[in-house]
């Protein structure tokens, strides 16, 4: 469906040559799971290519929009990291000041993307996003506004790192097998900004999930458990 409500966030500043690429880069080429010490081998031993190479892609694909098979990928019709979609429609505006959309408007990962791109790329940089507009969902119109990074939701302030554990624990669900036995941890994934993490944990033969809050930067105290079986 064509996005009839058009969504454009304004940036404090100017983006630098570096993000402004990076973004494009990301936006022009499919988003895969990678071995990160393939990408090595294969380019830039210096670069940061980060989780599962979220920050990879390879301008000399961008004809065949990043979807080159090479040795590096491990899943490739899984995104990396906290990466929501295969696919990002967010894009800078040609002077650099702004991100415009240019997906369907009944996208379910609108939202998402502006989180991670908030957190893994916006905020470490310092740009600050502002902007307001409205989505479609099977309730209808919703109005999302973001205020200096903060995202509210139809008047509800959205968690940028409850956004980003909800995309790794339902990835993590899809990815795990309930037939594994014996109480042990099964994987682990930690937010971004390392106060958040979340085990899938095998108890009995029984698949959960818990959300645990990281003290100390050691210990983990469990928040929330869900049932995955």
């Amino acid at each position: 469906m064509k996005d009839k409500y058009k969504k454009e966030l304004v940036l404090n500043k100017r983006l630098d040559t570096e993000t402004y690429a990076l973004i494009t880069g990301l936006a022009r080429t499919r988003r895969m799971k990678r071995d990160v010490s393939m990408l090595y081998v294969q380019g830039d031993i210096e670069a940061n290519y980060g989780v599962e190479g979220e920050f990879y892609f390879e301008p000399n694909d961008f004809s065949n929009n990043g979807q080159k098979i090479d040795d590096s990928i491990l899943d490739y019709n899984t995104p990396p990291g906290c990466q929501p979609d295969l696919w990002l429609f967010w894009i800078p505006a040609n002077d650099g000041c702004s991100l415009i959309w240019e997906g369907p408007d009944d996208s379910d990962y609108i939202l998402d993307w502006i989180a991670y791109l908030i957190q893994k790329i916006f905020e470490p940089r310092e740009y600050v996003l502002n902007g307001k507009f409205q989505i479609l969902t099977e309730i209808g119109l919703e109005t999302i506004e973001i205020k200096d990074n903060h995202i509210v939701n139809n008047g509800k302030p959205v968690v940028l790192d409850e956004v980003l554990l909800n995309i790794m624990m339902k990835r993590m669900q899809h990815s795990n097998s309930s037939n594994i036995k014996g109480n042990k941890i099964i994987k682990m994934e930690m937010s971004p900004d390392q106060k958040w993490a979340i085990e899938i944990e095998d108890k009995d033969g029984k698949i959960v999930a818990v959300l645990s809050r990281v003290i100390n930067g050691a210990s983990l105290e469990p928040f929330k458990i869900y049932d995955l079986d």
